[in-house]
């Protein structure tokens, strides 16, 4: 049997050898819609979703007060969308003190706004976390708190819910950037990447650190599982880290629709290349953006070049590590 040319492509990336004739029920997974017709007609009905065709919903609201951030004259060209739960305000401050601050974007010629998304916390002392939560947000207006409680198994939840919100609040913005709050980021790296973009790429544009074809973990005791009856096939696609994402707003749209046309996997990253599949999109492989902390080791080129790493859980050694990077932004820090 021949495969096509899209499957010949998978083949190629892929360090792994597969036989053709499993891939064609996998690339169509689920199987049961057109995403683009699926989408077309979402927008006709004037973004109101079919019910008929999602496999998931929910009725998540917006905790914190809404924030004011975008006309179509004054649109920031990237946001950026920061995962992060209640108990990390250290690091959020971090953040806002350095790669977090507006000014490091607006000194490359871009404009941004950084955002922190989270939900709610799941104990019994939740009153009390919540007025920390409404404290932090009168002093900064940063904070996106839904309605779902933060856990693993809601990650996939916390991105849909985030993409749809800036999709309808700020349509006409060019850029969407997803970080975990233990991310190090370089806004140099990140504008260049940006800039990098050609209108070509921009419609389908969504890159990160691209893992190949994988196993798909089947021990319930880890927690990137998912079971046989939720997702049928062996391997995994294509897709990028979910630590560490970029992409364009017509991807971040898409996404923010077609996440509830699949099954529910709490694994994100798994999640989001199932869409891009079904929307022929393929994840751009960024080699700049690290997976570990490798900036002991980098030389002064790197330091400029490189868009993100993990391993910044610690605020003070994130703190410490910009310090030692070559930035043009006037933060305190």
């Amino acid at each position: 049997m021949l495969c096509s040319a899209g499957l010949l492509l998978i083949l190629l990336s892929s360090t792994r050898l597969y036989r053709c004739p499993k891939l064609p029920l996998f690339i169509r997974y689920p199987g049961n819609v057109d995403f683009y017709k699926a989408y077309e007609s979402y927008q006709q009905r004037s973004y109101t979703p079919d019910v008929n065709l999602q496999q998931w919903s929910s009725s998540i609201k917006l905790i914190t007060t809404d924030i004011s951030l975008c006309n179509f004259a004054h649109a920031p060209e990237l946001i950026i969308l920061v995962k992060t739960t209640q108990a990390n305000q250290y690091r959020r401050n971090q953040i806002r003190k350095s790669w977090g601050n507006a000014e490091c974007y607006v000194a490359h010629k871009i404009s941004a706004h950084v955002l922190f998304v989270l939900g709610l916390v799941p104990t019994e002392n939740a009153s009390h976390s919540h007025q920390l939560i409404v404290e932090e947000q009168l002093v900064h207006g940063d904070l996106l708190q839904f309605s779902f409680i933060d856990s693993y198994m809601n990650s996939t939840r916390k991105i849909a819910t985030a993409l749809s919100y800036i999709s309808l609040v700020c349509p006409a913005t060019r850029f969407v950037a997803l970080f975990n709050d233990d991310v190090l980021v370089n806004p140099r790296g990140v504008v260049q990447t940006l800039r990098a973009v050609t209108p070509l790429q921009f419609p389908i544009f969504f890159g990160g650190h691209v893992h190949n074809s994988e196993p798909i973990v089947r021990d319930s005791t880890q927690e990137r599982f998912i079971p046989q009856h939720l997702y049928p096939f062996e391997i995994s696609p294509r897709s990028a880290v979910g630590a560490s994402v970029l992409m364009s707003m017509p991807v971040a749209k898409l996404l923010a629709f077609g996440l509830h046309l699949m099954p529910y996997f709490p694994v994100d990253d798994i999640a989001i290349a199932l869409v891009l599949l079904n929307l022929s999109i393929s994840p751009t492989d960024l080699p700049e953006v690290y997976e570990h902390n490798t900036f002991p080791n980098f030389s002064e080129s790197q330091k400029k070049r490189f868009i993100s790493m993990q391993g910044f859980g610690d605020a003070r050694l994130q703190r410490s590590t910009w310090r030692m990077m070559n930035h043009p932004c006037n933060v305190d820090t």
